[in-house]
Parts: structure tokens; C-alpha cells; sequence
């Protein structure tokens, strides 16, 4: 009788360990998918603000010339699936930041739609990155693109 509870206890643990670790395993892939969305969003508007002389895209479908100057692994749709851009505060940050230089207190404009706690820290990785770089490339004159250097 005690070596069937044993048996039993064990294949209840196994079950339980492997469900737990599908879990995981699901949730970090999903978790990599969001960090290459996310930036790869960053390195469109980069893109396309660079390209059209500072001028913010209004929406996501003047973004779609700047898709193809990346490879996410993900189609146009999916992106728009997983991330939100507060296209507003896109265009007042560009503004202010073209007025006044680094002055702007810039603030979070790309999102992961997926509303994980976890995510908080690689949107503000991402969006800091971004300022910076737009900041940069702005400062320097560069006439590349930004993400391509």
C-alpha cells in the first residue's frame, strides 16, 4: 500500500513539474517574441522619422514603407497585434525634442499589449533607447538611418 502512494506521489509531481515547466517555457518564449516586437517597432519609427526629415507617423499605416528595413520575424499585423505607439505623444515629443534639444522629458510612447508586469522594464529599456538615439541622431547631423549604423 505505501509503495503505490509512492508511485502515486511521484507521477503527481511529474505531472505537476512538467505542466509547471510547459508553463514557463511558454511564457518566456512569448516574453522573447515581445522583446523583438517592441524593439523592432522602435527601429521603424527611428526609421521613418529619420527618413521623412522628422516628420512622425500618424498612425501605423505610414509605417509600413519602414517595416521592410527589418527582420523581427514577424509580419506586419502581428506587430500591430502586440504593440500599442501613442502616436500623439510621439509627435509632441519629436516637436519638443527638435525645439529644445534633450530638454524634453520624454516619455513612454511604445507599449507591449500584452500588460504583463514583467513587461514595464523592457518598455522602458525600449523607449529610453529610443529618445536617446533619435537624440543622437539628431545632434550629430547623421544621415544614416538609425538602427542600420
Amino acid at each position: 500500500m505505501r509503495f503505490k502512494a509512492t508511485i502515486a506521489a511521484l507521477i503527481m509531481s511529474a505531472v505537476s513539474m512538467g505542466i509547471i515547466g510547459y508553463r514557463e517555457y511558454r511564457n518566456m518564449w512569448v516574453r522573447v517574441g515581445d522583446y523583438y516586437a517592441i524593439w523592432h517597432v522602435a527601429d521603424m519609427l527611428q526609421y521613418h522619422i529619420h527618413d521623412q526629415q522628422g516628420v512622425t507617423p500618424k498612425n501605423w499605416n505610414d509605417l509600413k514603407a519602414a517595416y521592410s528595413h527589418g527582420n523581427s520575424g514577424f509580419t506586419f499585423a502581428e506587430l500591430q497585434a502586440r504593440i500599442d505607439i501613442d502616436f500623439d505623444e510621439l509627435a509632441v515629443g519629436v516637436d519638443a525634442l527638435t525645439e529644445r534639444g534633450d530638454h524634453y522629458d520624454r516619455g513612454q510612447v511604445i507599449f507591449c499589449r500584452c500588460r504583463r508586469h514583467s513587461a514595464e522594464a523592457m518598455e522602458v529599456e525600449v523607449n529610453d533607447h529610443f529618445w536617446k538615439s533619435l537624440s543622437e541622431t539628431r545632434k550629430k547631423g547623421n544621415r544614416s538611418h538609425p538602427g542600420t549604423q
